[in-house]
């Protein structure tokens, strides 16, 4: 086995070990070990004190020296709250992210290709079985082409995407001007016009015989055919009809598309392009056949601020009028996230390419992940130095208290309940400086939070929230200040049960 097959069979293993929720689920493990181990020893030494009474003499310890304590118990709260600060950036900064990148609805989407090179195709009999699936509620074809568009003295070739009203609302595709064009038929069946000529009958039946789907050719519509050549020399016949009347014109356009033909954004909506539409032969299922639909006015009816890559949508009917059977994307709406893993399965059994956002997802929260962990280290070196000040702390009440220790053994405590009233002071230090900590860490991400907020409003944004702290995060940070409270009194505590009482009441 080389090095490559190794780290391929324990990458998941590593990732596992150094991922955020493992220390945390690793932590708050540690912590419950140590309460049970504690609780058998104390319980094998039968100690009579009651341990509201070593709470009691616990808390007036702390009291007599409370500038000492209170010192302790701030420097454990600024490490805890250096570490809750960074943490909750991560987990802000995450949130938001992923906020921007994705939405709930579309973490319930599957999106359905075809591999290069793959014989398979998307067609309306797959269409019909993703459906079947269970789970599934829609399923929405997609075809993207190429539109030639001109508007007065400017043309460009964009990309054309035929799509259903409902696919653009399941995208949350919605315009910033207009409206979206309301059409959701997906299917097309041709019908011979009854009053044409024994010639353009005849063209027109040998043109529709070269698709998989015919297309309805009306009386007056134009029909060319022309023979051209691809780069390989390979004759391909070039088909160049006219729309139907039933076909839909009209079409949303984001604002690259505009600013491409030299459109005003603002006014945009309601003009007139020139637009026709190329199909090749992938998605009309016959090798050497192209479609050329012949220009034709569409209205834009909405304006998108979509200021990324060109694009125009039109109804997918228009595109089926065209002879298109072959889909470029199927994209499928299920009825919960938790059951698009299951789906996606299923539907990669059969061949196909599947992609959805919650792909995104896992890796913008495997990026926080690491993210998190280093912020928490660095507040680890602030929590360290805390603990080093508690360690300190206590080990000097050690030594001032050494009398009086010698008087509690003299009186009849015994060494473990010495040692038990060590770590429940310890123990108290450091669960109120975790509660402190985690307050002020807190304070701190929502001071953070409203300083970007307020800069954002005042230029016409959002709300921006770069703070969050989980449920479980909490748990986390106080079973972390009480581990380090109980690793900080350990010491003084076994120290103290060794101590001589005879030596105690000599002791100076």
């Amino acid at each position: 086995m080389n090095l490559n097959e190794l780290r391929v069979k324990f990458e998941p293993l590593f990732e596992t070990l150094f991922s955020s929720v493992f220390i945390e689920i690793a932590i708050i493990l540690i912590v419950i070990i140590l309460v049970v181990i504690n609780i058998q020893r104390f319980r094998k030494y039968r100690i009579k004190v009651s341990l509201i009474d070593l709470l009691y003499i616990a808390g007036v310890n702390l009291m007599v020296r409370r500038t000492r304590t209170l010192v302790t118990i701030i420097g454990m709260s600024i490490g805890i709250a250096s570490i809750v600060f960074l943490v909750s950036i991560g987990y802000g900064m995450q949130d938001l992210v992923i906020s921007e990148a994705t939405r709930l609805e579309e973490l319930k989407q599957v999106q359905v290709s075809t591999q290069a090179g793959s014989k398979l195709r998307l067609n309306d009999t797959v269409l019909a079985d993703l459906k079947k699936i269970p789970n599934v509620q829609k399923t929405l074809p997609v075809v993207a082409i190429v539109g030639d568009m001109s508007y007065k003295q400017s043309n460009a070739a964009i990309p054309v995407y035929g799509v259903t009203t409902d696919y653009l609302k399941e995208s949350a595709i919605q315009p910033v001007y207009g409206k979206l064009f309301e059409s959701n038929e997906t299917y097309y069946e041709v019908k011979q016009a009854e009053n044409l000529t024994e010639e353009n009958e005849t063209k027109n039946t040998e043109s529709a015989n070269l698709l998989e789907n015919p297309v309805e050719v009306s009386e007056g519509e134009e029909f060319i055919e022309l023979d051209t050549e691809n780069t390989d020399g390979e004759k391909i016949d070039v088909d160049e009809i006219n729309l139907p009347n039933t076909a839909l014109k009209e079409i949303v356009m984001n604002r690259s598309a505009i600013e491409i033909i030299g459109l005003p954004f603002d006014d945009a909506v309601g003009e007139n392009v020139s637009l026709a539409f190329t199909v090749t032969s992938q998605h009309l299922n016959r090798e050497g056949i192209k479609v050329v639909s012949l220009p034709e006015n569409f209205t834009i009816v909405g304006v998108l601020s979509d200021n990324s890559e060109p694009a125009i949508y039109t109804p997918f009917f228009n595109l089926r009028t065209l002879g298109v059977v072959n889909f470029t994307e199927v994209r499928i709406i299920t009825d919960d996230q938790n059951n698009v893993q299951r789906i996606r399965e299923q539907v990669e059994a059969q061949g196909y390419l599947t992609t959805s956002v919650q792909d995104t997802v896992a890796e913008i929260e495997q990026l926080f992940s690491s993210v998190r962990i280093g912020l928490g280290l660095i507040g680890a070196f602030g929590l360290a130095i805390a603990s080093l000040g508690m360690f300190n702390t206590l080990t000097v009440s050690l030594l001032e208290r050494t009398k009086e220790i010698g008087l509690m053994k003299t009186i009849g405590m015994k060494s473990a309940e010495v040692r038990l009233l060590f770590l429940i002071e310890s123990l108290l230090m450091g669960f109120l400086g975790g509660v402190s900590g985690l307050l002020l860490g807190y304070l701190g991400g929502k001071l953070i939070s409203l300083i970007l907020t307020s800069y954002s409003i005042s230029k016409g944004g959002n709300v921006i929230s770069v703070s969050s702290i989980p449920f479980t995060f909490v748990f986390l940070v106080i079973a972390l200040s009480v581990m380090v409270g109980y690793l900080t009194g350990l010491f003084p505590a076994r120290r103290a049960t060794k101590i001589s009482a005879l030596n105690a009441l000599r002791y100076e």
